[in-house]
């Protein structure tokens, strides 16, 4: 089934599958005559659903809501983050007008205390040119049940509230809030760095980060314009965390 429709700057061409083995997957492997910016993938179940750093998301079929969007952006790679910046408060700024979410560095929501959804960046560079940026999105919307080794860390939003989610419908509101800030940011430079780290509230935070077999620890004390934690370990020593799993040691994230 395929939808079209067109607001500030994206002109979105929607696409549904029943299955596929993920959505980032589909359009990277696609003809290049096939990839417009705009393009939006969605599948009712993912076989090899991806997160970060190469961790699985679960996928099963009719209950979340699994899509990626294809971007040509054509902006220099320091501006790359800002990508991350706009999915991340879009997602954000839907789920919130109902349901008291959180977000969580870099690109997490939570919702009492358990992930429901997360965002997976692949990009194209060429020169230093971001040419092309596929931004995957899986939300946790109506699963009932998890395997016993995600019970206790991933959520869903029926689960949360006990109302069943319209998939589309909250889809279509994401991809509106996403253009907004999109088109902002395109056309008017509008920089969303400074709401996005107001709203992480993890500055001041004591934190732990795995990363691959490390553990580092220690306090957030600033976010940089690329999106890297400033983390100020015992002793006064600074280190720039770019990627990581991040867990929150006293208190809780503070927005």
């Amino acid at each position: 089934m395929e939808k079209r429709f067109k607001k500030n700057l994206i002109d979105f061409n929607i696409k549904y599958y029943s299955e596929l083995d993920s959505t980032n997957r589909y359009i990277k492997n696609l003809d290049s005559s096939e990839n417009d910016e705009g393009l939006v993938i969605v599948a009712e179940k993912q076989l090899k659903g991806r997160g970060r750093n190469g961790n699985d998301w679960y996928s099963p079929a009719g209950t979340g809501l699994y899509f990626s969007i294809l971007l040509e952006p054509e902006i220099s790679v320091l501006d790359l983050s800002k990508i991350n910046m706009i999915i991340s408060l879009a997602l954000y700024n839907v789920l919130k007008n109902k349901y008291p979410v959180k977000m969580k560095w870099p690109n997490d929501i939570y919702l009492a205390d358990k992930k429901i959804a997360g965002i997976l960046i692949e990009s194209n560079i060429e020169a230093e040119m971001v040419k092309e940026v596929i931004v995957g999105v899986g939300c946790n919307t109506n699963q009932e049940v998890f395997p016993d080794e995600l019970n206790k860390k991933a959520g869903s939003l029926l689960l949360f509230s006990g109302e069943t989610v319209n998939n589309k419908n909250i889809l279509t509101d994401i991809l509106i809030e996403f253009d907004s800030l999109y088109s902002d940011f395109m056309i008017d430079g509008i920089d969303y760095f400074g709401v996005w780290k107001q709203e992480l509230g993890i500055i001041g935070q004591e934190i732990k980060v795995k990363s691959n077999s490390n553990i580092i620890q220690g306090e957030v004390v600033d976010i940089d314009r690329q999106g890297n934690l400033i983390l100020e370990k015992e002793g006064g020593n600074r280190q720039v965390i770019s990627s990581g799993e991040v867990s929150v040691i006293k208190g809780g994230y503070k927005n």
